[in-house]
């Protein structure tokens, strides 16, 4: 009876083991299943943005991981050498065209600035004079509610230009242009106030299309009197925009407007740039557009055009004709890499 015991409880320790093995195994199953399943799940989740989650993917891993500072050392020094580049190509253009040439003069002034290093970030004190500079010339020039919205935009300047050098700082670009990033009240060359001329056009507008405005509601629509370019290569200008767009949203700015000219480019539009508006914490709109040095010339050349082009003395024929050349002039840049994810 002893050993019938013994063999009992034998076989009920084997019993147990393998009821044991089973529930392991079938642990074991359910764990392989679903981690199949969640890899399964997100599969069909990330297809259905599969062009985006491909294509945006090394823009968000290098926002996410600031030990890439190494590479935006990589990425300035490669910015210099395109303009570099870019200021060999622009003095072949340049000797192309006649000797009086406007277009000519523009391409002989950029090649020479792009062939030097870009003015970097301004000290406290150099944005301070530049600011309050701005501001003594434009009380006798502009009525109290531009003086007044001039005077808003200037004092938060200073705040918006470190926070943009940060960014371009971090990323490894540059900023074209801070020297002008003020848009001045001063006189043009034919005397004309260029803030004050644009609020007439506005309003004039506005009464043309049925929406009349007032002086102050159309002192508002002046969004560029604080303005910025973010330089890029055609390799970088994508990834430095959605990059900036990022930084900017965490330090408390808002994306208002976007315009990605490149993806609207047509004979009627003959432009190529990379427009937005933010609207900084203190609630000041600002215009940052960004740019290759290849478009961003492209774009000052042609502005001669533009205006000839919109001065209602111009002929219909002439007007075509200087739509035909601009349209020319662009559609010869080099269209930055993934430029259709900036939408």
């Amino acid at each position: 009876m002893s050993q019938n015991k013994l063999n009992g409880t034998a076989g009920s320790t084997q019993y147990n083991h393998k009821r044991i093995g089973t529930v392991i195994c079938l642990l074991l199953v359910i764990i392989c299943i679903s981690y199949a399943y969640t890899g399964f799940a997100e599969a069909l989740e990330s297809a259905d943005d599969l062009f985006y989650a491909e294509d945006t993917t090394w823009a968000d891993d290098w926002y996410d991981e600031p030990e890439a500072a190494p590479a935006s050392k990589d990425k300035l020094a490669a910015l210099h050498q395109y303009h570099q580049q870019m200021a060999r190509h622009f003095l072949e253009k340049a000797s192309e065209l006649p000797e009086d040439s406007q277009i000519r003069a523009v391409y002989e002034l950029y090649a020479d600035l792009l062939s030097k290093p870009l003015p970097g970030r301004p000290s406290e004190e150099e944005s301070r004079t530049y600011s309050e500079a701005k501001l003594s010339k434009i009380s006798s020039q502009l009525e109290p509610a531009a003086v007044a919205h001039y005077e808003e935009c200037v004092r938060a300047e200073p705040q918006i230009t470190s926070d943009l050098c940060d960014i371009a700082e971090a990323i490894g670009t540059e900023m074209f242009g801070l020297q002008y990033r003020i848009k001045s009240a001063g006189d043009d060359e034919e005397g004309v106030c260029r803030i004050a001329d644009k609020i007439a056009e506005i309003i004039s507008e506005g009464g043309m299309t049925g929406n009349p405005l007032t002086y102050e509601e159309a002192v508002r629509y002046i969004t560029d009197i604080v303005r910025y370019t973010q330089a890029g290569t055609p390799d970088t200008l994508t990834e430095n925009y959605l990059v900036t767009k990022g930084m900017l949203e965490e330090r408390g700015y808002q994306l208002v407007r976007l315009r990605n000219s490149w993806q609207t480019f047509t004979e009627k539009a003959p432009y190529r740039g990379v427009n937005t508006l933010f609207v900084s914490p203190d609630g000041v709109t600002f215009e940052l557009q960004f740019h290759t040095a290849e478009s961003l010339v492209t774009k000052e050349a042609e502005h001669y055009n533009y205006e000839i082009i919109r001065n209602p003395r111009t002929s219909d024929e002439d007007r075509l004709a200087l739509r035909a050349e601009s349209y020319s002039m662009y559609a010869e840049l080099t269209e930055p890499a993934h430029i259709e994810l900036i939408h």
